[in-house]
């Protein structure tokens, strides 16, 4: 079964490299949380411990066990809602201060910057509210509510930060709570451009925990799913096996070993950013996990 498992990861690499330099279709990175967590930004679990431990140490009217209850389940857009509605100062300013850091200089998140700058032009989505990735990148950032721009932008040779989770920087745009999530599945663009995205490109998901992945886990909820994502084929890279993905989803498996802060998913980018290609489009949602 190991062999198995093996040989399936390294025939979908094999095809990625290919297809890098062979199809019409761009590639587009889906980077998720744990890439913004090498820079030393909160994963989302860890921004949920922290945002608990402050509402209650503050908060009289803060839900200690119903908060639990949301961390034990992963939760976290629910906690977020409930912090929200307590105090809202407080909760924006937990945020800022966690989310809204400048200067990273940390040597992974330095090295995925360099296979990034290999695979220009950039062309990303991501989840991620930080804006680390845009600031290093020199990058344009899209908020939620542009995300209709981007499938007309998959073929040009700009590079942009589609920022489906809106960033820090805007506070209006962030896409936290429960509540706020609800209202961005609602909006018929955002569900048609990331259809069209699926259907125009060839995705990659990095540095992405897609079973906690509460966005997906919702579209699956809505059938929505399979229709969003097409025919592929798409590439997740993962340590472990996802059998909740659709079929035109392949696993790319690499080893969280010795380090396990995941940097290992970084030698797929350096074997992409190998191949020469005329370019690369990147797509990230964040997803704390």
């Amino acid at each position: 079964m190991q062999k198995n498992v093996e040989f399936e990861s390294n025939l979908a690499l094999d095809e990625l490299v290919r297809l890098r330099g062979s199809s019409e279709r761009p590639l587009v990175f889906w980077i998720g949380a744990g890439v913004s967590s090498w820079a030393g930004i909160k994963r989302w679990d860890e921004l949920a411990q922290t945002m608990r431990s402050e509402f209650l140490r503050t908060e009289s009217t803060f839900e200690k066990e119903l908060s639990w209850q949301w961390l034990d389940q992963k939760a976290f857009p629910s906690l977020f809602g409930h912090c929200d509605k307590v105090s809202p100062t407080r909760y924006r300013r937990i945020l800022d201060r966690e989310l809204n850091q400048k200067s990273p200089h940390q040597p992974v998140y330095d090295r995925f910057l360099v296979a990034m700058r290999r695979l220009t032009p950039c062309k990303i989505l991501t989840t991620n509210a930080d804006e680390l990735l845009e600031q290093a990148l020199g990058l344009r950032a899209i908020q939620p509510s542009a995300l209709e721009l981007v499938p007309d932008l998959l073929s040009g040779t700009g590079g942009f930060v589609g920022k489906l989770h809106g960033s820090i920087g805007d506070p209006n745009s962030l896409i936290f709570t429960d509540y706020e999530y609800a209202q961005l599945l609602e909006r018929r663009p955002f569900l048609n451009a990331l259809s069209r995205v699926f259907q125009a490109a060839h995705v990659v998901f990095i540095g992405y925990g897609l079973a906690d992945d509460y966005i997906l886990n919702l579209l699956n909820e809505a059938n929505n799913l399979k229709t969003i994502f097409g025919d592929g084929p798409h590439f997740a890279c993962l340590p472990w096996d996802h059998t909740h993905l659709p079929s035109s989803v392949k696993t790319i498996r690499y080893l969280p070993e010795p380090h396990k802060d995941h940097r290992s998913v970084i030698m797929i980018l350096e074997e992409l950013g190998a191949q020469r290609s005329p370019g690369i489009a990147f797509a990230s949602f964040e997803m704390p996990g």
